[in-house]
């Protein structure tokens, strides 16, 4: 075990929760510009792993540094980066923002719906809207249900 190995440590995620409610922390996030967007830590400062460079991260007097990411891989990553370029002491999220939202913690971040959920939707309507108008106004909105299931079916035949 190296010297920097032993000034790298893992907090959990209710740690964390504490040293921010203290405003003791500066919490960096070095996941994807895309994952941050999905959902982050309120609070978090988003430096992603590929532009981390540890002579940009701050030293403040009185707070410690937080790195985090989805999983702790990456951070953990970041984490040695720092030990190595100097920094005394790095803290790391064991288990990254899984472990925070397992500990019920709140996130941040704009949940998108995935494009096979939304197909599914809009497939599925298309197929009740059809069926539904089909047996009240008209025979003919049966039509829209067969040529939905119809595509369905040779999509699903065909592979693509």
């Amino acid at each position: 075990m190296t010297f920097a190995m032993h000034n790298l440590k893992e907090i959990d995620a209710l740690t964390l929760k504490q040293w921010m409610d203290r405003n003791e922390v500066l919490l960096i996030d070095v996941s994807k510009p895309q994952e941050f967007e999905k959902s982050h830590i309120p609070g978090a400062k988003l430096i992603p792993i590929d532009k981390f460079d540890p002579a940009t991260v701050p030293r403040l007097q009185g707070q410690r540094i937080v790195l985090q990411c989805q999983s702790g891989n990456r951070s953990t990553q970041a984490a040695h980066q720092m030990l190595q370029a100097g920094f005394s002491h790095v803290n790391h999220l064991q288990g990254g923002l899984a472990a925070w939202k397992a500990a019920g913690y709140p996130t941040q971040g704009k949940q998108s719906i995935n494009i096979l959920r939304l197909a599914q939707i809009l497939t599925g309507s298309c197929v009740l809207l059809g069926t539904s108008l089909g047996s009240t106004l008209s025979p003919w909105f049966v039509l829209l249900s067969i040529v939905v299931g119809g595509s369905l079916v040779l999509i699903g035949v065909s592979n693509n």
